[in-house]
């Protein structure tokens, strides 16, 4: 069972490219808000907590991002673009955003612990969990 999750782990790193910065996140805490007759309503959410993929791309300024959930249609991760994103001693400081017409997602990775938020017209939904470099 730990082999299979191992090899999972590493496909699903893989295309964010080797000999990096990549960091393995796992997501443990999730929550979702939701407009239910004109009231928020908060729960947990029913789907199984996710692991991600992060890598800072300095070049192009953004923070790339991927997982089972959160990945484009066709596999390529989520860009996102850096609004304060530096190295303090030797840990990462990365935030960014991504925006679409209807969407608004967050994403800050600080030292060993990320935060990523989604915002859409009547629902928000937000994770938190630790990092690890590899």
């Amino acid at each position: 069972m730990g082999h299979r999750y191992i090899i999972t782990l590493l496909i699903l790193a893989s295309p964010l490219s080797w000999g990096e910065d990549v960091w393995l996140c796992i997501v443990t805490e999730s929550q979702w808000i939701v407009e239910d007759n004109g009231e928020p309503h908060s729960f947990p959410p029913a789907k199984k907590l996710d692991t991600m993929t992060v890598k800072y791309d300095e070049a192009a300024n953004e923070i790339l991002v991927k997982s089972r959930e959160f990945a484009k249609e066709d596999g390529t991760p989520f860009r996102f673009a850096c609004t304060d994103c530096r190295q303090v001693g030797d840990k990462p400081e990365l935030i960014g955003i991504m925006q679409t017409t209807r969407q608004l997602d967050t994403f800050a990775l600080s030292g060993n612990h990320f935060y990523q938020s989604e915002i859409t017209g009547g629902q928000a939904y937000s994770e938190a969990g630790t990092c690890t470099k590899f």
